[in-house]
């Protein structure tokens, strides 16, 4: 019996989440299968703990159009499994758009992942794992959207001067700043909102600024997605991990980032 059988519309498209995984240094990968009631609701996801445990990647399709065909016949809501990226990569690194990619499991051999690319069968041993990993619903003081390339460039700049692994992100109601330590000491620039470069919006008419402090090395990797994303999302609250949202084509990625507390020399 068939357990899960899908075949990729775009595996191109899928490519590059993967590639992204190991630019943010991941080495293994959390592939969920996800049971739907629909065509709509087709999905698949990536969910990841990052090695130091203070990341959380959720990589979800969001169009039906993802795949052009999607069968799941296990019982359990969702199923997920355990890929080497590398070894992933390497079988999918030379796809492109029209090239037929298909995933299967079955009862038959269950901790088998079978990945057909254009008629060359792969053979992945994967670990099972049922542990779903979620985002909190919570409402954010603070949504800010960026022009990617624009927030890479201003990534890029303090990168010039930051001598420090942290950085502050504090928003207020129409401007965005970062405080970081140079050689010379602390510095901080502001950015106000700009038409098609800096969009600020803020829940429940709350003026109260909002600020975090994160590894710099997080926020690096994540402006570099300019090059497939035109839009960045900085979900922002008091007290709760900073959230970087961008759609690439069909697929919608989710990182979430524990906020730091760094403690003083005294």
């Amino acid at each position: 019996m068939i357990i899960f059988n899908a075949i990729f519309s775009r595996p191109d498209e899928f490519l590059e989440l993967v590639k992204l995984l190991i630019l943010y240094d991941e080495n293994e990968m959390k592939l969920c299968f996800h049971k739907t009631t629909n065509s709509k609701n087709q999905y698949m996801s990536l969910r990841q703990f990052s090695n130091n445990n203070d990341k959380l990647f959720s990589f979800s399709s969001v169009d039906e159009y993802t795949f052009k065909k999607y069968e799941y016949n296990s019982e359990n809501e969702s199923l997920s499994v355990n890929l080497d990226t590398v070894a992933l990569y390497q079988t999918l690194k030379n796809c492109k758009s029209l090239d037929i990619v298909e995933l299967t499991m079955s009862n038959d051999f269950p901790n088998n992942l079978y990945i057909s690319v254009n008629d060359k069968l792969h053979v992945f041993t994967v670990n099972e794992s049922n542990t779903n990993i979620s985002i909190p619903a919570k409402t954010f003081e603070k949504i800010i959207i960026f022009d990617s390339k624009y927030f890479h460039e201003i990534i890029q700049k303090i990168k010039r001067e930051c001598s420090s692994d942290f950085m502050e992100i504090k928003c207020h109601s129409c401007k965005i700043s970062f405080k970081y330590e140079t050689d010379d000491g602390e510095k901080k620039i502001s950015y106000c909102l700009q038409s098609n470069m800096i969009s600020i919006y803020t829940s429940n008419n709350n003026n109260q600024p909002v600020n975090v402090i994160v590894r710099f090395d997080d926020i690096e990797t994540i402006s570099k997605s300019f090059s497939i994303s035109n839009k960045i999302k900085l979900y922002l609250r008091n007290d709760f991990p900073l959230i970087a949202c961008h759609d690439i084509l069909t697929f919608r990625i989710i990182v979430a980032i524990t906020p730091c507390i760094v403690l003083s020399d005294d």
